[in-house]
């Protein structure tokens, strides 16, 4: 499975959410290897994402998407989860513990 995870530098649940991604990252995708975990940033600023990466220590992978996307309406943070054969099995919108989101799992 996959999990992609929407983010943006002022979406302040996005970065709360952070260690529980991390969590999920050393459980699912470290531990057992049933999941990987892409975290896309639809900030502008990629200087802003960088810090914000480093202060809060993410473990995951972290991609910078274009700044149209920011502006799609998506309300953040969105999560999609995909099974094998790449069907979206799930989606979410804002903020999760660790045991709302391992019950997706």
């Amino acid at each position: 499975k996959i999990l992609v995870d929407f983010w943006a530098s002022w979406c302040e649940p996005c970065i709360a959410m952070f260690p529980e991604i991390n969590k999920l990252k050393k459980e699912y995708e470290d531990g057992r290897k049933t999941l990987k975990i892409l975290s896309i940033s639809v900030d502008p600023m990629p200087g802003k994402i960088k810090k914000i990466i480093a202060e809060k220590n993410a473990q995951f992978d972290v991609l910078h998407a274009p700044e149209s996307l920011a502006e799609s309406g998506v309300i953040m943070p969105y999560m999609v989860l995909a099974d094998e054969n790449g069907s979206i099995i799930l989606t979410t919108s804002g903020k999760h513990s660790y045991e709302e989101l391992d019950g997706g799992f």
